[in-house]
């Protein structure tokens, strides 16, 4: 559906028949997460890249809802122990790319206009996880999580640049990994999998990655991570209590934690956290290095409340399994 951001009125909708597979992955994400889907849509070029749980993209014009192509990802491309998708495409000059897994498809990239496989590349296993596009000493690359590692390759053509291990119970890497300017990259799984940080410099053409620290202690389940100075700030816990964490990134040792919050999702703009939790609190607060300092905090939405929040100049859109809204967050002192 597309919305008009200022009322909520619909512009347009699109429909689909979208059965979910029986087998006990599906019937387990389904009772758990909900049926889907788990991938944020991707704008770009005025056309709207939409990724089911069950592998199908359809592609729409953003303005009319008009289709202009559309893709079942299983069918044609058949990726082994298929597991529904939850990685979100990412644009690249007039490609999309996205995780699809599979001997020689780990990555497929499609042109954007037309739908054709402009390449394919690596063996990974799809996981839930995003990629994400880094910059590592004046070179892209694009960073992928796959089931059983990290990796960066490149977002033009698929090349593998480099390599590094992290597997966690059931493939399940959900996390997006976040950078920094200091260069250093940071994962985080659910389950066993913990956490780890990684410094990549390049140099003669090739890429180093040092790990800097591991720990099973951070655990970021399926919420997102923010780099606030020398520091990352997440929300570890998976099975038991979740407390929001500040971490150093460079030693792994814990900052501060705050016990208020529940697993949460957050995005830092202004100096503030505008945080998200998934019992559907929401919550307006600064990161220090000392603490968390919470400015105001409300219940608005319902459990559970798993969809990142958007943040356009001081409105802010939610959702819910049952509602979207828009909040104007005014101006703060």
């Amino acid at each position: 559906m597309a919305l008009e951001a200022g009322t909520g009125e619909t512009r347009w909708q699109h429909a689909y028949e979208a059965p979910l597979p029986k087998n006990p992955v599906f019937d387990f994400w389904n009772t758990s997460a909900g049926p889907g889907p788990y991938a944020s849509p991707l704008l770009a070029d005025g056309r709207l890249f939409a990724l089911g749980v069950g592998g199908l993209l359809h592609v729409l014009d953003a303005k009319t809802g008009a289709m202009v192509w559309k893709k079942d990802l299983v069918a044609e491309l058949r990726p082994p122990d298929f597991r529904a998708t939850a990685a979100s495409p990412i644009a690249y000059g007039e490609n999309v790319i996205l995780p699809v897994g599979g001997r020689g498809q780990g990555l497929v990239a499609f042109d954007g206009a037309t739908g054709e496989v402009a390449w394919k590349s690596q063996d990974f296993q799809d996981a839930p996880a995003s990629p994400v596009l880094i910059d590592v000493g004046g070179q892209e690359q694009l960073v992928v999580f796959g089931r059983e590692q990290v990796a960066g390759v490149n977002p033009g053509n698929g090349e593998l640049y480099w390599n590094h291990p992290h597997a966690t119970q059931f493939g399940l890497n959900i996390s997006t990994p976040v950078w920094g300017e200091d260069g250093i990259l940071i994962l985080s799984s659910a389950y066993d999998g913990g956490s780890r940080a990684l410094r990549l410099t390049r140099e003669g053409g090739e890429t180093t990655v040092e790990e800097l620290w591991f720990n099973n202690r951070m655990r970021v389940h399926f919420g997102n991570m923010v780099r606030f100075g020398g520091l990352v700030i997440v929300t570890s816990g998976d099975f038991g209590p979740a407390f929001f964490t500040a971490v150093d990134a460079e030693t792994g040792e814990e900052a501060w934690r705050e016990r208020s919050l529940a697993r949460s999702h957050m995005v830092y703009a202004g100096g503030r956290l505008v945080i998200v939790d998934e019992d559907g609190e929401i919550a307006l607060a600064t990161p220090s290095e000392t603490g968390l300092d919470i400015h105001a905090r409300t219940q608005v939405l319902k459990e559970n409340a798993w969809t990142p929040p958007t943040l356009v100049g001081s409105r802010l859109y939610l959702r819910d399994r049952q509602s979207v809204m828009a909040l104007e967050l005014g101006p703060v002192d």
